[in-house]
């Protein structure tokens, strides 16, 4: 059982440099980016493209998918870091905290059994200014639960392609 898990991190730490075209550079981000509208609720999600990050160091376990996104309601926009956690067993994720330690808000989303373990669904609120400054540093969130911490990075090309075209999409601001 401990070398099929071990072989199974390395494939996927293999895998993991392998990421999707459209994640290798900001126009690319840009292009992979898109919106949807609910007219009945009178809202639009802008979404980026899917990034996996893999947790192998320090003991950690589990990977996620996470990408930025941005609710758009009345004038009114909250940009999210959403995280689809997946691993064997909970860790109970309930705090974010910016690369500075400054708390951000958390929002939990849902926890779901699946067949191969369970995922945690969650996201952290950002601020516009926060993602501008996250476009020459790059985007760190550290995520905090019951049972272990996770911290997400993402390159600030990503953040750049997203921000482009989310003002493209919502217009000046």
């Amino acid at each position: 059982m401990r070398a099929g898990k071990t072989i199974l991190i390395a494939l996927v730490l293999l895998l993991g440099g392998c990421s999707e075209a459209g994640l290798r550079t900001a126009t690319g981000v840009y292009t992979h980016t898109n919106a949807s509208i609910d007219s009945d609720e009178k809202i639009a999600w802008i979404k980026g493209p899917t990034d996996k990050k893999y947790f192998a160091d320090h003991g950690a376990s589990g990977y996620a998918d996470v990408f930025l996104r941005t609710l758009v309601r009345d004038g009114h926009d909250t940009h999210q870091l959403y995280v689809a956690f997946h691993d064997e067993d909970w860790v109970y994720f309930s705090r974010a905290y910016d690369s500075k330690g400054n708390e951000l808000k958390f929002i939990e989303i849902k926890r779901e059994e699946v067949t191969a373990g369970i995922t945690e669904h969650f996201a952290a609120i950002l601020s516009v200014d926060y993602l501008k400054s996250a476009t020459r540093k790059g985007l760190e969130v550290k995520f905090v639960g019951k049972r272990g911490e996770r911290k997400v990075y993402m390159q600030p090309h990503y953040v750049k392609g997203y921000l482009k075209k989310y003002r493209e999409l919502t217009g000046p601001k």
